[in-house]
């Protein structure tokens, strides 16, 4: 998905519309007020405030916090913690407890033994024929041509610099791989 595409999406308008004309419509400000203006308005900071300071002021982090380190942080977590202790803390479960056992008990399942595809639609509520792709739209609210990628982005509020990992990540969860998951991880 284009930036422009993602704007007006964000914003509920027509791709059509100008990011320019967007920006003065977001902030009910002139046409005529630049868009360098505008950020540093809507931010509260000072023209001559980068945009790398920006974002890493939006986020209350540090320009020179790294994107693992952010991932990290957003998660309350340790840079030093691996994916599997992470994905057992959040779950509050033990790290010894697979992948797998972790999505039935996260999803009040029954048996490890029911497939990812029916876990996805009954979590849902949806037909099993519904497409994995067709459910992340319908759970997001969001149009079935944006990819899974770009959803875990825009849903966790990403830069578009880990899309890879996002990818990586995404089919980690998929098949079970937990030695992809990690390798996702370590691969920023």
């Amino acid at each position: 998905m284009s930036v422009t595409t993602h704007i007006c999406h964000h914003a509920r308008l027509s791709p059509r519309m100008s990011v320019t004309t967007h920006v003065c419509h977001q902030a009910r400000l002139s046409p005529r007020m630049s868009v360098t203006t505008h950020i540093c308005h809507h931010a509260h900071l000072s023209p001559r405030t980068s945009v790398t300071t920006h974002v890493c002021h939006h986020a209350c982090l540090s320009p020179r916090m790294s994107v693992k380190t952010h991932v990290c942080h957003h998660a309350c977590l340790s840079p030093r913690m691996s994916v599997t202790t992470h994905v057992c803390h959040h779950a509050r479960l033990s790290p010894r407890m697979s992948v797998t056992t972790h999505v039935c008990h996260q999803a009040c399942l029954l048996s490890p033994r029911m497939s990812v595809a029916m876990h996805v639609c009954r979590h849902a509520r949806l037909s099993p024929r519904m497409s994995v792709t067709t459910h992340v739209c319908h759970h997001a609210c969001l149009s079935p041509r944006m990819s899974v990628t770009t959803h875990i982005c825009h849903h966790a509020r990403l830069s578009p610099q880990v899309l890879r990992w996002s990818q990586l990540l995404c089919r980690a969860h998929i098949a079970g791989d937990l030695a992809l998951l990690s390798y996702s991880l370590m691969s920023i």
